[in-house]
């Protein structure tokens, strides 16, 4: 069941850039990039809490993620708005 998690994992993460680089749906795809990493963040924090803690930040690293994410969220937002 990991390596099915893992390789799951993975193929979702490709499957994002893939639709991140296509330019298509931009909004669709960073709000399913937040939902992913959120669930990725619970899930770990609930199997694994110590990697709160964990010097290379597997966990801590998805808030400043999020925050980027919000940010490219809003200028697409942006751009868009001003382009119509």
């Amino acid at each position: 069941m990991a390596h099915l998690c893992v390789y799951g994992g993975a193929a979702l993460d490709l499957l994002l850039g893939a639709w991140m680089l296509l330019g298509v749906g931009q909004l669709a795809c960073l709000r399913a990039q937040a939902v992913v990493v959120v669930l990725y963040t619970l899930l770990l924090s609930l199997i694994a809490p110590e990697f709160w803690m964990h010097p290379f930040g597997p966990l801590t690293k998805n808030i400043p993620l999020l925050a980027f994410i919000h940010t490219q969220h809003q200028l697409v937002k942006t751009r868009s708005l001003s382009t119509t």
